[in-house]
């Protein structure tokens, strides 16, 4: 599931810029918000990312917190 603070506003155009973006994650294991540094960058160049790490499939992680 993914919740956004403000509905993205409709449009009908298609935007022809893009952004490298920080990712920082926590995890349930590990709910540190007070120590929050990039983990990787998610570059305009990427299609697609695999991030690897001991994540129980059975736990949650928060993708860039500051933004929830």
């Amino acid at each position: 599931n993914v919740y956004l603070r403000e509905p993205v506003p409709p449009s009908n155009e298609k935007m022809s810029y893009l952004w490298d973006i920080p990712i920082i994650m926590t995890s349930q294991n590990n709910l540190t918000f007070n120590k929050l540094n990039t983990s990787f960058w998610l570059t305009k160049n990427d299609h697609h990312i695999t991030v690897k790490g001991n994540v129980d499939k059975n736990k949650f992680i928060i993708v860039n917190p500051e933004e929830i």
